[in-house]
This record gives C-alpha cells, sequence and structure tokens, in this order.
C-alpha cells in the first residue's frame, strides 16, 4: 500500500500539520476487523508526538484495536467554499492530517488522569475544570494513545 501523497504540491510542512492536530475538534478514527473498516469521531488531543482520546471500555473500536493495532486517524479544518459561475469550478478549501500508526490501550491510572486533564482543557472554556478531575472519574473509561508511523497534511486553498 502506497501511503505517500499522490499531490505534492499541496503537502502541508511539519509546523503546518502539528497545528492542524493541535487545534482540529474532532478526528475520526479508522479501524479494521474481518475486512470490514469502521470509522468513529472521537475527541482527542494531540501530545508528545502521539493522539490520544478517551473512550468505554467496550465497543466496536477496542474489539478492532485488540484484533488488528494498525489504525489510520483523519483531522479535519474546512476553511471555505470557493465557487465560480462555471459549477465545475467549485471547490473546498481545507487542511487535513492523516495519521497511520499503531494503537495502544492504556490503562495506567496516572497517564489516564493526566490524559483526560489535558483532553478537559483543550475542549472546556471554563479555567481550572481539569483540576476538578480525579483518579476515580477516570476508572471507568480507556485511553488510546497511537503512535504515528506516517503523517502527512494536506491543504488545498485556491
Amino acid at each position: 500500500m502506497n501511503i505517500e501523497m499522490r499531490r505534492k504540491d499541496k503537502e502541508m510542512d511539519k509546523t503546518g500539520t502539528i497545528d492542524v492536530l493541535l487545534n482540529s475538534r474532532t478526528g475520526r478514527l479508522g479501524t479494521c476487523s474481518d475486512n470490514i473498516p469502521y470509522i468513529t469521531p472521537v475527541n482527542y488531543i494531540y501530545y508528545d508526538g502521539c493522539i490520544y482520546f478517551h473512550c468505554a471500555r467496550v465497543g466496536r473500536k477496542i474489539d478492532n484495536i485488540k484484533l488488528n493495532n494498525n489504525v489510520c486517524f483523519e483531522v479535519d479544518d474546512y476553511i471555505s467554499t470557493y465557487q465560480q459561475e462555471d459549477p465545475r469550478k467549485l471547490s473546498t478549501n481545507y487542511k487535513s492530517v492523516i495519521i497511520f500508526g499503531k494503537a495502544e490501550i492504556i490503562d495506567d491510572e496516572d497517564v489516564k488522569l493526566d490524559i483526560m486533564k489535558r483532553t478537559v482543557d483543550k475542549y472546556s472554556n471554563m479555567e481550572g475544570t481539569s483540576n476538578r478531575l480525579l483518579k476515580e472519574h477516570t476508572a471507568p473509561i480507556l485511553i488510546v494513545k497511537i503512535t504515528p508511523e506516517h503523517i502527512t497534511g494536506k491543504i488545498s486553498i485556491k
């Protein structure tokens, strides 16, 4: 499988790619089991070069990761629609990042608390909210860590 970008002229540099990963709000996790692909939207953080998200202890994405930890993760930022009189020239301006990597389930209570605090800090607009999280709050969840093996960023702006 070739995972290199076909359109090198639209490839984002590393700084732009990391900026999209840090600031996008929703990621899409791609897993596969029995040759059946499955995509799940998740809230996530990009931290220390990896993707982290929380989820329930059971479900299809966890089952798939346990069977096959090769995953794909995608984020994108819609910028605008570019349109002219000719409807064939309709296009979308956007930035996107695709990661191919390995997923692992993290069940360490200290790591779970740290990742959940960072997640709350990213998504909450109330200062200090993450400081109220305790280990017992994170006990029912799992954290999934994606270690990237290949990252591409794309920018399409007219």
